[in-house]
C-alpha cells in the first residue's frame, strides 16, 4: 500500500528477487515471445501496476498463495467506457471475459496504469527519495516518480511516521476523532465572531484588542467528509472492482485582491467501506426493522490547504468536490468572487500590517468576480460545489470526548456531501 491502495508499481519492484532468486523482471520476461519487444512495451508504460482487488473471497491480506492461483485481468479504460468486457487470462493463456461491474467469485489480480503516481524524465541517479514533504519517491531508468498528491503517500504510514492530532476511537464518523485546535475552542468560548479573526489576527474586543497582525502559523485544513444521503452510494461508488479506493478531489478556487484567480487541488483516498457503514438496526413502532448507516469519514491526518489572509483573499472561497475516475480530460468553467475590505493599516510599533476590527471593520468594501477554467475527467462524479465564507463558524458547539473537545464542526454543504474545513495550527 505504498500509495494507500493494494498496488505494486512494476518500476519500483522489477528488481525485487523472488524465493528462487530471480527478479520480478526475469520471471515475467521469461514468458515474453520477445524480450526486446517486452522491454519496449514496459518503457511505454512506466506506471504499469499490479492491483490486488478487495473481493468477497480474495484480497491482499488473506491471499493463500498455496491454494489461490489468480487469473490476470487487464484493465482498459476505453473498453470499459464502451461497455466491452474486462479481459483476463489464466496460467495457460486462455482468455476469460469478465464484467467490470461484477465482482468475480474467484481470485483475480488486475494489471493497470497507476492513477496516483505521475512520472517525468529525470537526470537523478537511481535510488529512493523519502524525504518528508517531497512527493518524489523513486528515481529509475531516467524517470522521476512522484505521488500526484501527498495524501497518496503511503510510505509515511509504512515508515511509522506518527499521525498527529488524532485519538482512537472517537465519535466523529466512528473513525479517529480529530481534536479541535485549542485556539478555535478559545475563539468559541470568547464568543468572537468571526472566529477566524481571533485565530489569525488575535482580535478580541471583550479584552480591548481590536487589531492585530496576521498569524501565519495557522491554516485551513480538510478534516472530514460526509455523504448527505446513503442513497448516493450508487452514484459515488462505481460498480467496478478494478477501481480500488475512492479518490476524492477537492478544488479550492479563490480570487486575490490583485484580481488574479487561482486554485488549490487536494486529493485523498477513502475506502468505500469506511465511508458507507452499517451502523445498526432499530425496531420501529410498527414492528418493522430499519437499518441505520454511518456515511462520513474522518481523514486519518488533516490535509492542509493554505492560510486565510483576508487582506489577500477577501471573504469567500469556492470549493468543488469530485470523486475522481480516470478518463479523458475535459475543460469546464466556474465563476468565483470575493469581497475585500479596507480595514488594514501599518502599525509602526509592530512594524507590520494589521487588521483593524472584526470582519470588514465598518470600512468600504469592493467585490471582485471572474471566471476560471478547470479540468476534470468525463468519468469523474461531480459531488457539487459550495462557498466557504471567512465569517462562517468553525466550532458550532462543544462535545467533550475524554476531556478533549471534538466538535461539532461547521461543514460546507454541496447538496451531495458535506465537507469539514477547520482552522488549525500548522507549525
Amino acid at each position: 500500500m505504498f500509495d494507500n491502495d493494494y498496488d505494486v508499481l512494476y518500476a519500483n519492484s522489477r528488481n525485487v528477487s523472488a524465493f528462487n532468486g530471480k527478479t520480478l523482471y526475469e520471471l515475467i520476461a521469461a514468458h515474453a515471445t520477445s524480450k526486446e519487444h517486452f522491454d519496449e512495451l514496459i518503457a511505454q508504460l512506466p506506471l504499469l501496476t499490479i492491483y490486488i482487488p478487495q473481493l468477497d473471497n480474495f484480497n491482499a491480506e488473506k491471499w493463500n498463495i498455496d491454494t489461490q492461483i489468480p487469473i490476470v485481468a487487464v484493465r482498459n479504460t476505453t473498453d470499459q467506457k464502451n461497455g466491452k468486457p474486462l479481459l483476463a487470462y489464466d496460467a495457460k493463456g486462455n482468455e476469460i471475459a469478465l464484467n467490470y461491474a461484477t465482482k468475480p467469485d474467484h481470485p483475480v489480480i488486475v494489471v493497470k496504469e497507476n492513477e496516483r503516481v505521475t512520472v517525468n524524465t529525470s537526470s537523478v541517479e537511481s535510488g529512493i527519495n523519502r524525504q518528508n514533504g517531497n512527493n518524489t519517491f523513486l528515481h529509475a531508468d531516467g524517470k522521476n516518480f512522484s505521488f500526484i498528491d501527498e495524501s497518496y503517500n503511503g510510505l509515511k504510514r509504512t515508515a511509522g511516521i506518527e499521525r498527529i492530532g488524532t485519538i482512537d476511537p472517537g465519535p466523529r464518523g466512528n473513525q479517529n476523532a480529530l481534536l479541535v485546535d485549542p485556539r478555535v475552542v478559545a475563539a468559541y468560548d470568547k464568543g468572537v465572531t468571526p472566529q477566524r479573526d481571533y485565530i489569525y489576527y488575535g482580535i478580541d474586543p471583550a479584552q480591548g484588542v481590536n487589531s492585530g497582525p496576521f498569524n501565519t502559523s495557522y491554516a485551513e485544513f480538510i478534516t472530514n467528509i460526509k455523504v448527505n444521503e446513503y442513497s448516493s452510494k450508487s452514484y459515488i461508488v462505481d460498480d467496478d472492482f478494478t477501481d480500488g479506493m475512492l479518490e476524492f478531489q477537492v478544488t479550492i478556487f479563490f480570487i486575490q485582491n490583485t484580481g488574479a484567480a487561482g486554485s488549490i487541488l487536494k486529493v485523498f483516498p477513502c475506502d468505500p467501506n469506511n465511508l458507507f457503514k452499517t451502523d445498526g438496526r432499530i425496531l420501529l413502532p410498527d414492528g418493522t426493522i430499519k437499518t441505520t448507516y454511518t456515511v462520513d469519514y474522518t481523514l486519518p491526518s488533516p490535509i492542509q490547504i493554505t492560510d486565510w489572509d483576508m487582506q489577500k483573499y477577501g471573504n469567500t472561497w469556492k470549493v468543488l468536490i469530485m470523486e475522481y475516475d480516470p478518463g479523458t480530460e475535459i475543460t469546464k468553467s466556474t465563476s468565483i468572487g470575493s469581497t475585500f475590505g479596507t480595514n488594514f493599516g501599518f502599525d509602526i510599533g509592530l512594524g507590520t500590517t494589521v487588521k483593524l476590527g472584526l470582519k470588514f471593520g465598518g470600512t468600504s468594501t469592493t467585490t471582485t468576480t471572474t471566471t476560471v477554467n478547470y479540468k476534470v475527467t468525463g468519468t469523474s462524479d461531480n459531488l457539487g460545489e459550495a462557498l466557504l465564507d471567512y465569517s462562517a463558524p468553525i466550532l458550532t458547539g462543544k462535545t467533550d470526548y475524554r476531556g478533549t473537545i471534538t466538535g461539532p464542526i461547521y461543514g460546507i454543504n454541496t447538496g451531495t456531501v458535506t465537507l469539514d474545513i477547520e482552522t488549525r495550527k500548522r507549525y
